[in-house]
């Protein structure tokens, strides 16, 4: 066999035999920093409005980059990027424009901001926990079927 060949032929071997290289360091306190722990579940903030009763602002991220959800008034749409090991990246959703009791509207305002800001996400326990460096800005657990 020609040396050209064979050394191609080698350097090919090599090159296959490195493989991919290793995932990242998980960040502290994540499930394994793996999107899959957060992708196609249902996230929820729950509180009460006064003569609401309880509502719901959440969302779900979805495995072809979509994000939807409800902010307790309003539906939200739009994309997400994840970044390993932990990253996040919500740009701003497109919404209906509903108007509702002025602590939803509040309370809507404080999910769209968090998202809007949110850079990382760690899970603790059965909690999501949407982080701008360091900071909490919002905390979700995921929404069990009945």
């Amino acid at each position: 066999m020609p040396k050209p060949i064979l050394s191609f032929l080698l350097l090919a071997l090599a090159l296959t035999a490195c493989g991919e290289p290793p995932d990242p360091v998980p960040a502290p306190g994540t499930a394994a920093a793996s999107s899959d722990a957060i992708v196609g579940k249902r996230w929820v903030m729950e509180g009460a409005v006064p003569g609401r009763g309880s509502i719901k602002a959440g969302f779900e991220l979805r495995a072809d980059g979509t994000l939807v959800g409800h902010t307790g008034v309003n539906r939200a749409n739009g994309t997400y990027e994840l970044s390993a090991p932990a990253g996040i990246h919500v740009p701003p959703l497109a919404t209906t424009r509903m108007a509702g009791p002025p602590e939803a509207m509040d309370r809507e305002q404080v999910f769209l901001g968090a998202l809007a800001t949110a850079n990382a996400w760690r899970l603790e326990e059965e909690n999501l926990l949407l982080l701008d460096g360091d900071d909490v800005v919002l905390t979700l657990v995921e929404e069990k079927a009945p």
